[in-house]
């Protein structure tokens, strides 16, 4: 029984050692490789760093969906233009951290907002400021999230 214990915890720590040998940061911004962060978020593997230097985005709807580390350098604003939801979190293992959130769309059906967690776990929401949101933070059946 040991035996197949410790078998088991080497698996998984050998997995997520070689996962994070092997994970990149990307870098968003003005006169970088990506100018847009869904671009960024489409070129990223799982467990990739997404580092959004300062500046405006219209993103629309930033989805995502595999687990990342998006990360806003001095404040970067994510605009959803009173239209949208800023940031739709489909994915478990994800952190976001540094940004300014702001103007997501108002509906009384869908309930829009800055930063919607749907279905997901291990979901790490930090250092963020949410402006002018119908809902700031929601959580739809999140487990073990960090707020």
């Amino acid at each position: 029984m040991k035996k197949f214990f410790w078998g088991f915890w080497l698996n998984i720590t050998m997995m997520l050692v070689s996962t994070c040998i092997y994970a990149k940061t990307i870098i968003v911004g003005v006169n970088k490789d990506f100018n847009n962060i869904t671009s960024a978020m489409n070129a990223a593997r799982p467990f990739d760093t997404i580092k959004v230097l300062k500046g405006l985005y219209f993103e629309k709807n930033l989805i995502i969906s595999k687990p990342i580390v998006l990360l806003g350098i001095n404040k970067p604003i994510l605009d959803g233009e009173r239209k949208f939801e800023v940031i739709s979190v489909k994915s478990d293992h994800v952190i976001i951290s540094g940004f300014i959130i702001r103007n997501s769309g108002i509906s009384s059906v869908v309930d829009f907002a800055g930063i919607k967690i749907y279905e997901s776990k291990d979901v790490t929401i930090e250092n963020n400021t949410i402006l002018d949101a119908f809902f700031g933070i929601y959580t739809q059946y999140g487990f073990s999230c960090t707020i």
